[in-house]
């Protein structure tokens, strides 16, 4: 419904392999995955990416 809509789907707290397989499979746009890191302060995040002042 909410493609049909033209809406976002954000699944958040995504814990395990199996969700994140099922919710790609969903075309879920948006995954929060706890599964793959705790959440991290953007500086953290940075360090790990190299990503530089894209934030």
């Amino acid at each position: 419904m909410s493609k049909t809509l033209n809406l976002e789907i954000i699944a958040e707290v995504v814990e395990h392999k199996k969700h994140v397989d099922f919710l790609k499979k969903q075309k879920c746009d948006i995954i929060q995955e706890f599964y793959l890191s705790k959440p991290l302060p953007v500086s953290e995040l940075k360090k790990i990416w190299k990503c530089g002042n894209r934030f």
